[in-house]
């Protein structure tokens, strides 16, 4: 008995002290890791810029597909990209619309003059599908711009394998800082 207590207390001493290295050690190395150093003999600096865009105030929105309600059904959702004026940098924003295609939707992205992205078919079933726009915003400036997206059944798409499916559509707004 006093041999396998004296084992056991052995391997559970043998344990605890690899824990408070392994403990030590993370600690030092955190310190180590966190840190930026870089050898600047030219005395140029760096900086992080400060640049955001949003959509409606969100980073990402959900449309309300309720009011298509079936073939021969559309609908259009507005909907604004802004980026503030207190942008430090030029940016780049891509305008992406993702659909799960459980409908057989056709979707058309225009802005206030033209159509900038569209499906002429309806989207295949089943299989997930974006449309996108992008565009280049100068530093300093404030932005904001309104899009049009609009939603249609194709009345020739009335299968009854469609009766009880629910689609959803998100648009989502990404940036990017311009060298």
């Amino acid at each position: 008995m006093l041999k396998r207590f004296a084992k056991d207390s052995f391997t559970l001493r043998a344990v605890m002290i690899l824990l408070v290295l392994l403990l030590i050690s993370l600690y030092i190395s955190s310190g180590y890791l966190a840190k930026y150093a870089s050898d600047n003999s030219r005395n140029e600096g760096a900086g992080v810029a400060n640049f955001s865009f949003d959509i409606n105030n969100s980073s990402t929105i959900n449309l309300d597909l309720s009011s298509i309600t079936g073939p021969g059904a559309s609908q259009t959702y507005t909907f604004t990209v802004n980026s503030p004026a207190t942008n430090e940098v030029a940016r780049h924003y891509e305008v992406i619309v993702k659909t799960t295609n459980n409908l057989p939707l056709t979707l058309t992205l225009a802005d206030q003059t033209e159509t900038l992205d569209s499906t002429t078919d309806p989207v295949a079933t089943g299989v997930s599908y974006e449309l996108s726009t992008d565009g280049n915003v100068s530093s300093g400036t404030a932005f904001s711009k309104t899009y049009t997206l609009t939603v249609a059944w194709p009345a020739a798409q009335n299968s009854t394998d469609y009766s009880k499916v629910v689609g959803t559509i998100s648009i989502e707004v990404s940036g990017t800082q311009v060298d």
